[in-house]
This record gives structure tokens, C-alpha cells and sequence, in this order.
């Protein structure tokens, strides 16, 4: 078998390709409803309900000629990312496990990654270096809802600011304890599909409405005038991302794993040979490599792989 870049990894056995995230494969793996991991038509598709329901809520040109059932050659796993991603298992002369964007965090109504053995693993490296270390969520989300709490107390309006999906429902919980949560169209949209597929959201009135005194909103350029914006991130770990970002305040929580969840992944899964993509995947796939496993980076201009047997 070889791995092969085509956007994202195409996974080659001598009689199936496999294409993670993309379209060009025998099967289509699609992980998640996030924009760069949607495809707009493919034959084959593997993919969760939840992802093709949000998928075809934000993608109007979203279509699937066929959709591919999971069989005994392919198993999808809860990655912990979004509702309804799924990291893929599989099952052919060699196991592959494609984690796409994940974390082995529960957090809400998400469970965390769970990551079987497997002889070959293509992790992403979005926070592939040391620093990116997250805090406990739930203490986060403790120290987030002290700072509203003083904000109204100040008379104050108060905007949450997270991706429409994954951060933003994560968001509604905390801004439901307030009361009445405004919200920007997109995210109101994903919140009805969520709701659908079974997961319980505050419910949510229209931005601006005078009876919600918190919003969550996608970016800080749909804020209220005057109104105390924090945002929600990973790359809170880097200093500067609240001045970047424009925002009052920001508190580091992600969807993804931080670094050492990467690490502790690699070390579950006991692999044979990891390929690492998207992120810092030069710098963690060095890691990897003084820590005695045999890993490559992917890279956007490369590709081909040499044969891995």
C-alpha cells in the first residue's frame, strides 16, 4: 500500500483507494461537515448521518450519488471533534486508522476519541507543537461563565465567539444559563440540525433581539455595538491572539487535541508508521521520530510516498 496526497490522503491498496476527506477514491471518506473536509459530489460516500445532515444544512451544491454503508473492511469511530465525526479504521492487508480533526476530550453531549491499535496512522497536527496545552474544559467553562456573570452585572451585553460548527453549541450550554442566547443565522441553522439529531441546545433568538443580554456569534464583526467580546480558541495559547482576533478577552478551548494528546494517540495506537498532516506536521513527525517511531510529514507540494510494506 501507499499513501498519496491528492488534497487530502488517499489511501492506495493494490484493489481499493481510499480517499480521506476527498472525492477522487473507490470510497469517499467524508469526517466531518467542516469546509475543508466537505466535498461537493462523489460516488461512494462513507460518512456519518449527523455529518451529511449539517453538511447538506451549510453546502447548498452538497450531493452524494451512493452512499457506502460501513461493511466489515471499514469501522468509523467517534473522534470527539464535532456532532458526528468519525475517525476512520481500515481494515485491509494492513490496518489504517485516519483520525482526521479530533480530540480524547469528553466534553457535553460529545465523546472523546477513543483510538484503536492500528499498523499504519495518518494523525493530524493542527497544535503539533509544546506549548499548545488546554486547559481542563470544564474549568475553562467555569472561568468563562464568572466573567459573563460580572459583565451583566455591569450592565453590560456580552458576544461568545467560536466556528459556527462544533464551538458555537459548546457555547449555547454556557450561554443558556443566562437566559434567553441571540445568535448569528448560520449558527442558528446548525443549532435546528443539531436539535434534530437528538441534542439538547438552549433555545435561540434572533441577533439583536432586546430579550437576550449574550450572544454567540461566528467572528467579533457581527457583535453589538459596545458589547464585551470573548473569544474561544486553541490558539489562545499564543499571546497575541485576542489582539489579533479583536476581541475584549479570549479563553483557550478547542476541538482539536492539544500536543501531548497527539503524543498519548500515537503511543495508544502502537503503529508501525504514522504519516502526519495539516498543522505543524514537520515539527511533530521530528518529535515522533526521537521518540522511536517511524514518521513522515505530508506535505501540500508532495505527492507520493514511497511504498510502505
Amino acid at each position: 500500500m501507499r499513501i498519496v496526497l491528492r488534497s487530502n490522503p488517499l489511501i492506495e491498496f493494490p484493489d481499493l483507494t481510499v480517499h480521506c476527506d476527498g472525492n477522487k477514491g473507490d470510497i469517499n471518506f467524508m469526517s466531518h461537515a467542516h469546509s475543508d473536509h466537505v466535498f461537493a459530489r462523489a460516488k461512494n460516500v462513507l460518512s456519518s448521518e449527523q455529518t451529511l445532515a449539517l453538511a447538506s444544512e451549510r453546502f447548498k451544491r452538497f450531493a452524494i450519488e451512493h452512499y457506502q454503508k460501513e461493511d466489515a473492511r471499514f469501522s468509523l469511530l467517534d473522534n470527539g471533534h464535532v456532532l458526528g465525526s468519525k475517525a476512520l479504521l481500515v481494515k485491509h492487508d494492513k490496518r489504517v486508522l485516519y483520525t482526521s480533526d479530533f480530540t480524547l476530550k469528553s466534553r457535553n453531549f460529545l465523546k472523546g476519541f477513543r483510538p484503536p491499535k492500528a499498523e499504519v496512522l495518518i494523525i493530524e497536527s493542527t497544535f503539533g507543537k509544546p506549548h499548545y496545552e488546554f486547559p481542563d474544559f470544564n474549568a475553562v467553562m467555569r472561568e468563562a461563565r464568572d466573567r459573563i456573570d460580572d459583565e451583566l452585572k455591569k450592565g453590560k451585553h456580552v458576544s461568545l465567539i467560536g466556528y459556527a460548527l462544533g464551538k458555537a453549541q459548546h457555547l449555547m450550554q454556557l450561554a443558556g444559563t443566562f437566559g434567553a442566547v441571540s445568535v448569528e443565522k448560520g449558527i442558528g441553522a446548525i443549532n435546528d440540525v443539531y436539535r434534530k439529531q437528538g441534542v439538547m441546545l438552549p433555545e435561540h433568538v434572533d441577533l439583536g433581539s432586546r430579550e437576550s443580554e449574550v450572544s454567540v456569534i461566528p467572528n467579533p464583526r457581527f457583535a453589538q455595538k459596545k458589547s464585551v467580546t470573548l473569544g474561544f480558541s486553541g490558539w489562545a495559547a499564543d499571546g497575541y491572539y485576542a489582539m489579533s482576533r479583536g476581541v475584549n478577552d479570549a479563553f483557550m478551548v478547542s476541538d482539536h487535541a492539544d500536543f501531548y494528546e497527539l503524543v498519548k494517540t500515537v503511543k495508544k495506537v502502537s503503529p508501525e508508521k504514522v504519516f502526519v498532516w495539516h498543522g505543524f506536521s514537520e515539527e511533530f513527525a521530528a518529535f515522533l521520530r526521537v521518540e522511536g517511531f517511524d514518521a513522515v510529514a505530508l506535505q501540500k507540494n508532495q505527492h507520493m510516498l514511497a511504498n510502505f510494506h
